[in-house]
């Protein structure tokens, strides 16, 4: 098969939209909101708001291997918080997935969240009074293995390792931090699919 006929291949679109709603999207203690004017938190209208979650994402499935599935992935997601519009935030993912056999993947991949809102908050550099808009932008990048496991029939491990800087607005640059995160699954499916 040449070049060009591996790469030209259909794109697979999915969307979805997703209802929530958050009763507290602030994290306010109860103490927070009965006794303070939860305006300086940077509560607008109400503690709490609905939430629409639309989704689209891209599946590319180009012929690179042989007798391999491989998949190039790219989604984007937005939370709109109806009643806090500085809540609503953006998050957008690339991943390559490479299938090497039966319940066996390997996945890389990246993830962006442009500008996450957390509350106001004092800038102690600055005031002990004024509030001040604490925002952060997080972008992590991950890698995942799954392989079966032969005595188990249908039962599969999973290792999943990320890494997620966030960095934080002006006011708030000492809590710039890295995280790493390790993970370990295990999957077993209970019946076989049927068509």
């Amino acid at each position: 098969m040449g070049i060009w006929n591996r790469l030209r291949v259909p794109i697979q679109m999915e969307g979805t939209v997703g209802l929530g709603y958050d009763n507290n999207f602030l994290r306010l203690s109860d103490k927070e909101i009965i006794e303070e004017d939860v305006s300086k938190y940077g509560i607008i209208s109400t503690l709490d708001s609905p939430i629409l979650k639309p989704n689209l994402k891209l599946i590319y499935s180009p012929a690179i291997l042989d007798r391999k599935i491989t998949n190039i992935v790219t989604s984007i997601s937005y939370s709109h918080f109806t009643q806090a519009a500085q809540k609503s935030y953006l998050i957008t993912k690339l991943s390559l997935e490479l299938k090497l056999r039966s319940y066996s993947w390997l996945k890389v991949g990246i993830r962006d969240i442009p500008e996450y809102y957390l509350r106001n908050y004092h800038d102690r550099d600055l005031s002990n009074i004024d509030y001040y808009s604490c925002t952060f932008s997080s972008q992590g990048y991950f890698a995942s293995y799954s392989m079966p496991i032969k005595s188990l029939r249908r039962t599969w491990m999973k290792i999943h390792l990320e890494y997620t800087k966030e960095y934080y607005n002006p006011h708030f640059t000492e809590f710039d931090l890295g995280k790493y995160m390790f993970q370990l699954n295990l999957n077993h499916r209970t019946r076989k699919k049927h068509n």
